[in-house]
């Protein structure tokens, strides 16, 4: 599941929304044209197609599509690991047909595969073993069964955020996250060898009992992306969060650190992973406090200015994912943008990176 530095956010299955505007070239730009090329389409479905989708993640697209005026092309879900080969086949089958859903609407998946299970957190110190090794080969295997292809499978995030401590006992350890993700991909690999691998990390690092974050945190940071297999990891996610209305996007979602991580991985792909809120709720008192509408929008002008100095570093920005639940009563702040002055910044923000050439995505679960 997806985590908002250490509050663990409750989806097991969510929506991550590519926003290309109508009236321009798209803030999704290539991904939206590639999209449509897999599906043997001249354009993306619109929302009247798209709301005809048996998959209920697609229709709720369908429905962002109709509140922000915008054309969308890739959905993020989560999925856990199956316990035992009768599951991991069992598994495939639901996995195959949302693939053929998707790529029947011309949708590319960001599948997020966290060390979950139905009976619980799966146990990180056996995931490398010989009997998981066999169930993962099992899950795949039975994918490409279904006739599931390589671009149709679209990105996974493997194991993501392994340095918080929200697994299995809290275990952040990098050598055995490491030995994991590369278990994982290449069970990946060995049956959809094109299949795009991604590994993301939180910009918090727990780390001896405490968290660490900002510029400070780029040390801690590099033991997770070193000494991984050259070419098995495509892309690098890095994710932030604002926790105050002060909160600068320079210490909580790097360009440093991206540039770090990326470079010694290997890779030119890099996407950010945030949101901005608009109110907090003190842990203590239960006070709501919103924030005003310049504090969110010099947020997300600064994400975008941490976007331009990776790709000032000659790196690729892929996308920045924009995480929109209203989380106020469980973590204590509303990420959401549902109201009249919410939409407006979104779009203003939409329009800015679409000059830039930025893709952004809205994730509402």
């Amino acid at each position: 599941m997806l985590f908002l530095r250490g509050f663990r956010v409750k989806l097991m299955v969510g929506v991550l929304i590519a926003m290309a505007s109508a009236g321009s070239s798209g803030l999704a730009g290539a991904a939206g044209s590639e999209a449509a090329k897999r599906s043997g389409r001249d354009a993306i479905p619109g929302p009247p197609a798209m709301s005809q989708s048996a998959d209920p993640e697609l229709r709720e697209v369908s429905e962002y599509e109709r509140r922000l005026g915008h054309h969308f092309d890739a959905v993020m879900r989560f999925t856990g690991l199956p316990s035992d080969v009768p599951q991991a086949r069992s598994m495939a089958t639901g996995t195959a047909a949302t693939m053929r859903e998707y790529a029947r609407y011309g949708v590319r998946p960001l599948m997020v595969m966290e060390p979950t299970a139905d009976d619980g957190k799966v146990d990180l110190t056996a995931l490398s073993s010989p009997g998981s090794i066999a169930i993962l080969d099992a899950y795949f295997a039975a994918l490409t069964a279904h006739g599931v292809t390589d671009e149709e499978m679209g990105t996974w995030v493997l194991l993501p955020e392994p340095n918080l401590p929200e697994w299995q006992d809290g275990n952040t350890d990098p050598a055995l996250f490491r030995t994991n993700f590369v278990t994982l991909a290449r069970a990946l690999k060995r049956h959809f060898p094109a299949a795009e691998v991604s590994l993301m990390l939180d910009s918090a690092v727990y780390y001896a009992g405490a968290y660490h974050g900002g510029r400070a945190a780029v040390d801690k940071l590099l033991p997770y992306v070193s000494g991984l297999p050259a070419g098995l990891v495509d892309s690098f996610g890095l994710q932030g969060f604002p926790w105050a209305a002060a909160d600068q996007p320079a210490d909580y979602l790097s360009a440093g650190a991206a540039i770090a991580c990326a470079r010694r991985l290997g890779v030119r792909d890099v996407w950010f992973n945030t949101g901005t809120a608009s109110r907090y709720r003190d842990a203590t008192s239960g006070a709501v406090t919103s924030v005003p509408f310049s504090s969110r929008a010099r947020q997300l002008a600064g994400s975008l200015a941490e976007a331009a100095a990776v790709r000032a570093a000659g790196l690729n920005i892929v996308r920045i994912n924009l995480f929109g639940q209203a989380k106020l009563a469980d973590d204590g702040a509303d990420w959401s943008y549902t109201t009249p002055p919410d939409l407006t910044t979104l779009n203003m923000f939409g329009r800015r990176a679409a000059a830039e050439g930025i893709a952004i995505s809205v994730f509402e679960g």
